[in-house]
């Protein structure tokens, strides 16, 4: 329960804070190129910005789909067998 509320209270500072969502995806961005580095080490141009162009992109992306408000609820079953509208998380 205690990890649901921290991650909850997580994607809500970052849908309010630019400077914290900015500071996360800076470090998805830089794990992306840190793990490209190490399984592609044969590409020759190392400072590539189309690299970091491509890691950052995808950093946005993640945090984009894990802020974004739901769209549409769940279908769900309740103790009794109704199904209820649940958001999904």
């Amino acid at each position: 329960m205690i990890t649901k509320l921290a991650v909850r209270w997580l994607t809500w500072r970052l849908r309010k804070d630019k400077g914290f969502w900015i500071s996360y995806q800076s470090n998805i961005a830089m794990t992306i190129y840190d793990n490209y580095e190490r399984y592609f080490p044969l590409t020759t141009d190392k400072a590539s910005p189309t690299l970091h162009e491509w890691c950052n992109i995808c950093a946005t992306d993640f945090m984009e789909l894990w802020t974004r408000e739901l769209l549409a609820p769940t279908k769900k079953e309740n103790k009794q067998g109704v199904p209820t509208n649940e958001p999904k998380y």
